[in-house]
């Protein structure tokens, strides 16, 4: 049921929808719904999904300064490459969208985008790109958390979720097994999540001999994300996910074919801004030997992220 508060020529701009079957309500701001289900929970978990949110709100302002560097540019492009593998085709969804990289990319490609992220600055942010390069009628914006996707059964061609948001879903587990449902039959998905199990972590310990930060490192898989903004600081809890993990979990929410690689094997992603965009150096030789041995075991388990091409 939809209540309209206020429209902008043919779009809801604030309102509250509610739905007949819990009775629960959800308002429309600045014409973005928020479905943020967690939210409406308590204690504990409550909290860790609001500190979620937060920490992606403020890290909005500064996302694409600090992803403008030769590290994370590669990492976009084998993002990309493998996005059209999966051959993007009809209405796909982008869960996790950030500002907006894959989403705007997909549109550009003449899919109908529909850009969910648990941050509304983020999607803000989005939003404003699409109307700057006119693709704004192809895309939908929801906020929403990754293992709560607010979505009929059976309703997209293709899923992509790349750089991490299945790393802040607390509910992981129904989280992909929500995914294998909005699903077409044949449909298919790609995800890039942070890995457990990193060369770098192991090249780190040994030449820093710091074996201790290495062997806590690797016995909880929950970890948090830190930012800092002045004086205050955020932080975002964090599932680290392994080979055999992601697999599993795919294999359970019903898809048969899963391939899964690495990104940035042998060297670390940087969080900080650099005017150039290409490796040079070592890093080149070591960006071309990854692009031999990504789907190669054992390296496949080893990246800093892990990529995975899913297939219903």
């Amino acid at each position: 049921m939809l209540d309209v508060k206020k429209r902008r020529k043919e779009h809801v701009w604030t309102g509250m929808l509610t739905c007949k079957k819990c009775r629960n309500n959800y308002p429309i701001i600045e014409g973005i719904p928020d479905l943020n289900l967690p939210r409406a929970g308590k204690g504990l978990i409550k909290y860790k999904y609001v500190q979620v949110e937060k920490y992606y709100n403020h890290y909005a302002a500064v996302h694409d300064l600090n992803y403008h560097n030769p590290e994370l540019y590669y990492m976009r492009k084998v993002e990309n490459h493998v996005i059209l593998l999966s051959r993007p085709e009809g209405t796909v969804v982008d869960i996790g969208c950030g500002t907006g990289k894959q989403t705007l990319f997909l549109a550009s490609i003449n899919c109908r985008v529909y850009a969910v992220d648990i941050s509304r600055k983020m999607l803000l942010t989005t939003r404003r790109k699409a109307y700057g390069l006119g693709l704004q009628d192809k895309i939908e914006f929801v906020q929403a958390s990754a293992d709560y996707l607010p979505f009929q059964e059976g309703v997209f061609d293709r899923a992509y979720s790349i750089f991490g948001a299945y790393n802040h879903a607390l509910n992981y587990r129904e989280g992909f097994n929500r995914l294998g449902k909005i699903l077409k039959g044949n449909g298919e998905a790609v995800i890039s999540v942070f890995n457990q199990y990193r060369l770098t972590w192991w090249l780190y310990s040994i030449f820093t001999f710091k074996t201790r930060w290495i062997k806590k490192a690797l016995k909880s898989k929950q970890t948090y994300l830190r930012h800092r903004v002045r004086r205050r600081k955020y932080k975002a809890w964090t599932h680290l996910y392994t080979y055999d993990e992601i697999k599993q979990l795919l294999r359970d929410a019903g898809f048969r074919s899963i391939y899964v690689g690495s990104i940035l094997i042998f060297f670390k992603p940087e969080f900080k801004y650099t005017p150039q965009t290409e490796l040079k150096g070592v890093k080149y030789l070591l960006g071309k030997i990854e692009d031999k041995l990504r789907w190669v075991p054992p390296f496949n388990r080893l990246g800093t992220y892990l990529i995975v091409w899913a297939k219903k």
